[in-house]
């Protein structure tokens, strides 16, 4: 059994030599060090989630990339391939509970330093903004605002003459 990575500097040599493995199309060696660093951290459990997500996602491609060699009709092909599936759809899992683990403290943090600073009414912290602090755009509120100006043709707009125009 590998000895698994305790510290953040530890895996980043870990994950580094994986990352090496592979870019010098060292399969095997890349899936065994994947494999073992998977099963020490499911006992260990000292991975954090990015970890996780990087060694499924390097099992996975190093799995495709040796399958892509492999005769069309071979039934090892296929083995390979459900394997690399399963390791991609485990990353996804993970990623995806990631996205909403971090979603979940940035609405809460927001929501506490909204309740931490409605008293301050004009505060250097307040007057300015960046687009860090509003949240990211999302279809749904595109598509609100386009039926918007769709259905609030009622009255004609004047035109918009730009200052610097010579006209």
């Amino acid at each position: 059994m590998v000895r698994v990575p305790q510290t953040s500097a530890e895996w980043k040599k870990a994950l580094i030599a994986i990352k090496k493995d592979y870019l010098e199309r060292k399969y095997r060696s890349c899936l065994k060090q994947c494999l073992d660093l998977l099963g020490g951290a499911k006992v260990a459990r000292t991975a954090q989630a990015v970890h996780l997500i990087y060694l499924h996602f390097y099992a996975a491609s190093t799995l495709e990339s040796q399958l892509r060699c492999l005769h069309q009709a071979s039934e090892f092909r296929m083995e390979l391939l459900k394997q690399a599936q399963d390791h991609y759809y485990r990353a996804s899992v993970l990623a995806e509970a990631e996205l909403e683990n971090v979603g979940y403290l940035l609405r809460s943090s927001a929501a506490s330093s909204l309740t931490n600073s409605q008293y301050s009414f004009m505060s250097s912290r307040d007057s300015l903004s960046t687009r860090m602090s509003s949240p990211a755009p999302t279809i749904e509120s595109e598509d609100i605002e386009k039926r918007l100006s769709i259905t609030n043709h009622s009255t004609p707009a004047e035109p918009y003459v730009r200052p610097d125009s010579p006209t």
